[in-house]
């Protein structure tokens, strides 16, 4: 996908560790169908999707993950130890195909002892377009750097740790230099596929009964 006018769309899906998944990369298609017994993995690879589209939305970090039972501890790859500080997490990425050509996004968040996006990083055309870093664990901020390709290579600051920097960066970077133009398409593409993205979620239980209160008596029925 390298025209103009195609829609941004999220072509690959990378569970590198969240919960039973570890180094999975799903791609996806117009159509893609999930199939595999109960405890496969199957909701768990709707639910990396569902987090990554609303934090692409805007949402905090905590809102993205409220839907998740169990909260952020339950995202936590089964059977991994926390580290020396207690600090335990996922990673999760994605990657959009659209008029800027693949950009891959990847994602390292900290579940516990407190839920922050601990790194984070953007490429495309060739180039590292973002990088994130947790440099120091009292704030609540990481450290960015963004491609610039101008007098100075990269252009660093601060930015909040729970929000998806990608999402950011139409209001941060100038569009000045041809590596600021980059990300900002970069960035834009990606948001715009992850924007589109919606949880459909039927449930069962709540739906009307088969022949209950339907117009004619039911399909193919004799009341025309």
């Amino acid at each position: 996908m390298n025209s103009d006018s195609v829609r941004p769309a999220v072509t690959e899906l990378r569970l590198s560790a969240f919960k039973i998944h570890r180094g999975v990369t799903l791609p996806l298609g117009p159509l893609t169908l999930l199939s595999g017994g109960s405890g496969s993995g199957k909701s768990s690879a709707l639910q990396a999707y569902a987090i990554l589209a609303r934090l692409g939305s805007g949402e905090s970090l905590a809102r993205a993950l409220e839907e998740v039972a169990g909260g952020p501890s339950a995202c936590v790859p089964v059977g991994a130890r926390p580290d020396g500080q207690g600090r335990r997490g996922f990673r999760i990425g994605c990657t959009v195909d659209g008029p800027a050509g693949p950009v891959s996004l990847d994602l390292a968040v900290q579940a516990e002892p407190e839920l922050r996006i601990v790194g984070e990083r953007l490429t495309g055309g060739g180039e590292t377009l973002l990088t994130t870093a947790l440099t120091d664990p009292t704030r609540p901020a990481v450290q960015a750097a963004w491609h610039t390709a101008g007098a100075t290579p990269v252009t660093r600051a601060p930015l909040p740790d729970d929000r998806l920097g990608t999402s950011l960066l139409p209001l941060r970077v100038a569009g000045k230099t041809a590596g600021q133009r980059l990300v900002l398409a970069a960035a834009e593409q990606v948001v715009v596929a992850l924007r589109s993205a919606f949880v459909c979620d039927p449930r069962p239980e709540v739906m009307r009964a088969v022949g209950a209160g339907g117009a004619g008596g039911g399909c193919g029925g004799d009341g025309g």
